[in-house]
């Protein structure tokens, strides 16, 4: 089972509207049929697609996980893991020896770098979860459209001046067909993700 809340950017729009980004994959009819039989609830009653969603209702999906991935077409982006040789981690800071080879910034072509693999790390550990990401990227990947190109990184540490709290930063800055957004992902002392903002 799989569960969604609804947040302020997906709000006004149709549970049918909703679905069809959800599962992309799926051809309308596997999701009406899904309601129908209540594998596909919203706030835990049957719907029927037609319904205005509002922040903060709750979408259940009564799927198997494979049949989850197959149309959601999570299958297709699979996650880049490869075992880092990390130097020193503590709340404020991670060190990775980075093999000769391996790429800083993803490949033209797809080839997997240090990027992905920060990633897949974080998102194994637990500091960082797909559906912070998935609901905070969703929105603006279809106004923004194709990728085309990251432009540059930085990640670095640092303290507010104000509450001496340490945390760690990250900020990329991404080309697509339809213009550029700026990534920034704030983690705190416990490498626990604090923000993810998109401008």
């Amino acid at each position: 089972m799989k569960e969604f809340i609804i947040n302020e950017n997906e709000a006004g729009q149709r549970f049918d509207k909703y679905l069809a980004k959800l599962l992309k994959e799926a051809p309308k009819s596997f999701f009406y049929k899904m309601m129908r039989k209540k594998n596909i609830t919203l706030n835990g009653k049957k719907a029927n697609g037609n319904e205005k969603l509002l922040s903060g209702d709750h979408v259940k999906l009564f799927l198997s996980d494979e049949t989850f991935e197959k149309f959601s077409g999570t299958d297709k982006a699979p996650r880049a893991y490869h075992k880092l040789d990390i130097i020193y981690e503590d709340e404020n800071i991670l060190l990775i020896n980075k093999p000769s080879g391996m790429l800083s910034q993803p490949g033209d072509d797809g080839t997997p770098s240090l990027v992905e693999y920060l990633t897949g790390y974080l998102l194994e550990t637990g500091s960082l979860t797909e559906e912070d990401l998935r609901n905070a990227v969703q929105p603006v990947m279809e106004e923004l459209g194709e990728p085309e190109k990251i432009e540059k990184t930085v990640v670095r540490g640092t303290e507010n001046p104000e509450t001496k709290e340490k945390y760690a930063t990250a900020v990329s800055i991404v080309s697509y067909e339809n213009g550029k957004a700026q990534y920034t992902i704030t983690f705190n002392q416990t490498m626990k993700m604090e923000g993810f903002y998109i401008k």
